[in-house]
């Protein structure tokens, strides 16, 4: 960090990266053999932030900042052990976010201020079988305005091949998918006034959330179904036992759209009635299009604080 202009503006940046191999030792039962044979493995996670922030000092009552996060984090096998779950099992995850904010401080006054903020957070998160990512990490398997898994490469779902759910191990492609693309905008203005022995705040606040997701959990087989197994000998024609019991999977489109606009607006005084009494009044309105109950949704606050004794 250090100043860009001398007094009035100023940057800071900072990286940080965590690489974690954690040891993975699955261990099956002899009857599982040859298909699930015991095995030693790591767990491949990577972890990135970059941080940076911008100060703008305008006037010495008027201050500007502006800063961001980026995370681009990726993982293969990280819950395998939990999951019992062969290599071919493997959870493969990325995730991208960004979260942009801002600010505007202006001190009109002595009894004056007024604060300008908005916010921006964008999120895409993946978790797919291995070879939904045939382009590796730098592929993107989704397709959210068209409701794709273009991994698949024009594969059909159901031909993908499922997954083999036994008591004690977990083989086949990855029944569990999920996505998530996500950007939520905020902005909020407070103006805030303080005649004497009251502080009053007047705000107002407004933004949208909204993306696509796509949810396939593995318990009801996802979009490439999952075979249930009572035994954990692997499957053999002759023997009928070995057989699986039930067969999951789910069908038609995964892919969901979400769109909100909320909105709020608030008045609050703190009140010192006294040396001793001090009063919190207010009340907020919050309003939100997904939800039709918050249309009446006013919240009325009131706190008291009293001093027994002088310090």
């Amino acid at each position: 960090g250090g100043p860009i202009v001398r007094n009035k503006s100023f940057f800071f940046f900072n990286a940080e990266r965590q690489w974690l191999q954690d040891a993975l030792d699955l261990q099956f039962p002899a009857e599982a053999a040859p298909i699930a044979t015991s095995f030693s493995d790591v767990y491949d996670v990577n972890l990135t932030k970059y941080f940076a922030r911008v100060d703008y000092q305008l006037t010495p009552g008027n201050n500007f900042r502006f800063s961001t996060i980026w995370d681009p984090n990726d993982g293969t096998g990280e819950i395998a052990e939990s999951e019992l779950s062969l290599r071919e099992n493997f959870r493969y995850e990325t995730a991208r976010e960004t979260i942009n904010s801002g600010q505007w401080t202006a001190v009109l006054n002595n009894k004056m201020l007024n604060e300008l903020k908005f916010g921006t957070t964008t999120e895409h998160l993946r978790q797919a079988a291995r070879d939904v990512y045939s382009g590796g990490y730098s592929v993107d398997p989704f397709d959210p305005k068209t409701h794709e898994i273009t991994g698949l490469n024009g594969t059909d779902p159901i031909d993908f091949g499922a997954q083999q759910q036994h008591p004690s191990w977990r083989g086949g492609p990855r029944a569990g998918t999920a996505a998530h693309y996500w950007t939520t905008f905020s902005l909020t203005e407070q103006f805030t006034f303080t005649p004497g022995n009251h502080t009053w705040r007047f705000g107002f606040g407004t933004g949208s959330y909204g993306g696509t997701s796509f949810t396939a959990p593995a318990g009801v087989g996802g979009p490439f179904g999952q075979y249930n197994f009572l035994t954990d000998r692997p499957f053999n024609a002759a023997d009928p036992f070995t057989y699986p019991s039930r067969f999951r999977i789910r069908l038609g489109d995964s892919f969901f759209d979400v769109e909100d606009t909320r909105t709020n607006t608030y008045v609050s005084d703190k009140w010192r009635a006294t040396d001793k009494l001090t009063l919190n009044l207010g009340v907020r309105y919050d309003y939100s299009t997904i939800v039709p109950d918050t249309k009446d949704a006013f919240a009325p606050r009131i706190g008291v604080a009293y001093a027994a004794s002088d310090v």
